[in-house]
Parts: structure tokens; C-alpha cells; sequence
């Protein structure tokens, strides 16, 4: 199977959209344009004087960008491991990029990359059958994000680039400042909304929660939040114990990143969510349950699948080689569960197989628009 990756920059100054768009970095030193696909040779630098030296050195390893591995044999090669999550925090995961094969003289300029905007693709390019298919599943961004203190290293023979990367959460250099004042009476969605886009003003994010959850305590609810995260957490706990003790179906107000947008969303019905159908072709072996009520599902590479999607299994169990054979896929995973986590974890010219594929925890399905939030024994459909 081919892979497939893509890699592009923006400066820290340009709309986060640009990456969304394939927009490159643009680049005024002379260098071989050869580089931005790693099919040339490093930018040369020669004897300048110190000033024109200096310009050509912080922009030299910007040159190498976009990075792609469509017609491109000589390609670098690169280590990826992508983790998002809806578990009340909004940049729970670790998330990093290694390329290898970097020049000496471009690891001496990784600080240059700090704080520059990424967006990152991963798959595959059309080739044998089941290449072709996971192409069709691969040209989504799997993750739109910010470089944090990028690293070089030199171990024996290996030279590499590490590059953390880190939620797009308004400026890196400073930390949160997020007021909520809400009032008796005012709907969570509107005071989130509120909170965010005066903490943020940058920031792209949708709120998305049930209509009911109205905030009914004396004096409203006030706090100061020093992070998204620790914002999140706590709507979280406050939405669940509005509506949770009467609807133990309700899970609470959790968020995750969906390209360069923020969802804000207590699962009723996700801005932005689909359903997605799995064949067997498309699977890593057997989903497993990892935990009661949460099955692990991994895939090739592809990015089509998010937080929050939900993920539609087959009810035919397959037997490959004939009848002796027990089937591949077994019939109790079959059913229709909502995605919890994803990762993305990758070697480029690795030859095994699981190094290059995408991990889904699954849940099951805790509201769905038409019985959110349903007390038990109850026909009441939302609450009153």
C-alpha cells in the first residue's frame, strides 16, 4: 500500500485558515524549489556577510515545506503520534512530529519553527485495491495545530526534527484569561459562547448543547479559569449535575479539536458529526473491548473519522479461507457507537503493518437527538 502525508506551515501570523487551504510558506531566499517535496539538495548557504547570512539561516528550514510524498520516491522520512480527546479536556493528548533525515545545518534552525501553525494529512495514494480505497478516506487534515519548543536531535546515524505540537488555543505565549459570569436563568450554550469568544477573539469553535440545560442556581455561576482545559473540565461537572441525577443518560459537556475548530458539546447532536460505515476490509484486525462499555477499533490510516462521529459496524461475520475458518469479524461488535477518542500513530518506511494506522476508542451511543437525556421509565423525551 502507498502512504500518503502532507505537511504545511504558516507563519504565526497568518489566519489559521491558510492551512486548511494548502497555502505553503512563502519564502524569499534563493533556494531549489526541489526542496519543498525533499527531492533536492539542502539550501546552500555560502560566504555573506553576517546580516544576509543570518535571513538566509531563518529561512532556510521553511524551505523544506510543504512536505509531501505524492511522486516523490526520496521523500523523508517521518514518526507521527496524534492523540485527541472529548474526556472533558479540550487538548488532552500528546501530539508530536519527527522527520527524519533532516540536514545539520536546518536541526541548528529547528527554533525557528516555534510557534508556527501545522496542519498535518495522513493515508494513502491510489494504488493496489485496498490503497485506492483508504485514498478515498485520506485527504481530510487529521490534526491543525501550533509548533511548541521544537527540538533537534543526533543519535548514531539518525538526524531528526521533533516537533511538539500543541491545540490552536489563541496566543501560546500567554496564558487563559476566561471569565464566566453566568446568570439565573441563561442557557449554557449562550454563557459558553460568551466566555469564549471574549477569552478568544481568534479562536474558531461552535457550541453545541441541549437547549434545556438552563443554569437554575442562586446567584448564578462565576468563575475565573486560568486554561481551556481546566474551562471545560468545569462545565463538565456543572452540566452533569443540572440534568445528570434525572437523565442518567447525559455524559455532561466535554470538547475536542475537528481540524482548526474547537466543538464545545454535551452529545446531543455534535455540530458537525456524521455516521460512518466500516466494512471488514477496512479493519486492523478485531475490535476489542478495553474497558465495559468502550471498544477499541483500529484502521489503515485515514482521517475521514473525528471526535464525536459516530461509527456504524457490520452484523455480517466473514469467513476468509472457508468453512474451517472462524470468522473474522464477530457479531457482538456489530452496532452503532459514538467515537471518544482517535489517534494517529505512524513510521513512514516502516514495513510493519501497524505503523501506520488510526485508533478509535468507541463508546456506546449516550443521547441521540431523539431520546437526549430520557429519564429512566420515563417517555419524556427532553427534559421539562
Amino acid at each position: 500500500m502507498a502512504r500518503y502525508y502532507s505537511i504545511v506551515l504558516t507563519p504565526p501570523t497568518n489566519p489559521i485558515t491558510s492551512i486548511t487551504t494548502g497555502a505553503p510558506v512563502s519564502s524569499n531566499v534563493a533556494g531549489s524549489i526541489s526542496n519543498q517535496t525533499g527531492s533536492g539538495a539542502p539550501v546552500a548557504f555560502g560566504a555573506a556577510p553576517a546580516s544576509t547570512i543570518q535571513v538566509q539561516q531563518a529561512k532556510g528550514i521553511l524551505d523544506l515545506f510543504p512536505l509531501t510524498s505524492t511522486g516523490n520516491p526520496n521523500a523523508y522520512d517521518i514518526e507521527v503520534d496524534l492523540i485527541f480527546s472529548s474526556d472533558g479536556a479540550a487538548n488532552t493528548g500528546t501530539k508530536y512530529l519527527k522527520i527524519y533525515g533532516i540536514d545539520p545545518a536546518f536541526i541548528s534552525q529547528v527554533h525557528n519553527l516555534d510557534q508556527y501553525n501545522i496542519g498535518i494529512t495522513l493515508g494513502f495514494d491510489k494504488g493496489l485495491p485496498l490503497s485506492t480505497l483508504m485514498a478515498s478516506k485520506s485527504r481530510n487534515i487529521n490534526l491543525v495545530g501550533t509548533i511548541w519548543q521544537p527540538y533537534g536531535n543526533w543519535i548514531g546515524t539518525e538526524l531528526y526534527l521533533v516537533l511538539p505540537i500543541i491545540p490552536l488555543q489563541g496566543s501560546v505565549t500567554v496564558d487563559a484569561n476566561i471569565t464566566s459570569a453566568a446568570s439565573v436563568g441563561q442557557n449554557a450554550q449562550t454563557a459558553i459562547t460568551n466566555s469564549l469568544s471574549a477569552a478568544f477573539p481568534n479562536l474558531k469553535f461552535t457550541v453545541d448543547v441541549n437547549p434545556n440545560l438552563v443554569l437554575q442556581q442562586e446567584g448564578g455561576w462565576h468563575g475565573t479559569f486560568g486554561s481551556l482545559s481546566d474551562f471545560i473540565a468545569a462545565w463538565g461537572s456543572t452540566s452533569k449535575s443540572i440534568l445528570g441525577a434525572q437523565y442518567p443518560s447525559y455524559s455532561g459537556i466535554s470538547a475536542s479539536w475537528k481540524g482548526d475548530q474547537l466543538v464545545v458539546t454535551d452529545k446531543s447532536n455534535p455540530t458537525g458529526s456524521k455516521n460512518v460505515t466500516i466494512q471488514v476490509t477496512e479493519v486492523v484486525g478485531n475490535p476489542v473491548w478495553i474497558e465495559a462499555g468502550k471498544l477499541q477499533l483500529v484502521c489503515p490510516m485515514r482521517s475521514d473519522i473525528t471526535i464525536f462521529d459516530t461509527v456504524t459496524l457490520p452484523n455480517t461475520p466473514i469467513a476468509i479461507g472457508g468453512p474451517q475458518v472462524a470468522p473474522r469479524w464477530d457479531a457482538p461488535f456489530s452496532g452503532t457507537y459514538i467515537v471518544q477518542e482517535t489517534r494517529f500513530v505512524g513510521r513512514y518506511r516502516s514495513n510493519d503493518s501497524m505503523a501506520w494506522i488510526a485508533v478509535y476508542t468507541l463508546g456506546a451511543l449516550p443521547v441521540t437527538p431523539t431520546n437526549a437525556n430520557t429519564p429512566a421509565g420515563s417517555s419524556a423525551v427532553t427534559p421539562q
